[in-house]
């Protein structure tokens, strides 16, 4: 009683002074086969492998762009000492994996407006804006983009994402502006969620 009231729960106990009867035998003989059964099992052995590690990927495996950047070799190094110009034979190449990290800028847009030289009526013409996502919203789909990943696929809090990008890139988007965005985003991206 005191070890079930003070002690720690645990499922493995096992209570040596009244061990538990065994379920499934009806008579003493057959908890006696029972029994040597068990005998039997504690001594077989089991063999386990040796711990094996994972093999590591190749990065020629990743399914990444790739850049390709030449190094040249100096111009007084391509000069031979009986006067010939050095010829590229081979390249000794090594693979890098690269991260860039995330750009912010403002985009800028201009629309053209046209009008007559002669000065026609009704003869002004505004080039029609872009479609957007959420024409109200001052951002771009790229930007929605990455608080959607942040928020569901990062489990990102938006207060994380509202500090972030304050003191890192001295962003100001508030926690609640985010949020908005993100719950107007739900009605144009229920056919692109219905696809996938």
């Amino acid at each position: 009683m005191l070890r079930h009231r003070f002690g720690s729960t645990s499922e493995r106990f096992v209570d040596l002074d009244n061990p538990q009867k065994d379920l499934f035998a009806n008579n003493p003989e057959e908890r006696l086969g029972l029994e040597a059964l068990k005998k039997e099992e504690e001594q077989k052995t089991t063999e386990v492998s040796a711990h094996q590690r994972k093999a590591k990927k190749s990065l020629k495996d990743l399914d990444l762009p790739v850049r390709v950047e030449t190094i040249p070799v100096a111009e007084e190094d391509k000069q031979c000492a009986c006067g010939e110009i050095k010829q590229v034979i081979r390249y000794e190449t090594k693979l890098l994996l690269h991260y860039q990290p995330a750009v912010y800028e403002l985009i800028e847009q201009k629309r053209e407006v046209v009008a007559c030289s002669k000065g026609c009526e009704h003869s002004i013409q505004t080039a029609p804006a872009p479609l957007h996502i959420l024409p109200k919203a001052k951002v771009t789909e790229e930007l929605l983009s990455f608080l959607i990943v942040s928020k569901m696929d990062d489990r990102q809090p938006l207060y994380h994402l509202e500090k972030q990008l304050q003191e890192r890139y001295q962003i100001d988007i508030s926690r609640e502006t985010m949020a908005r965005w993100l719950i107007a985003l739900i009605a144009p991206l229920q056919p692109l969620s219905d696809v996938l």
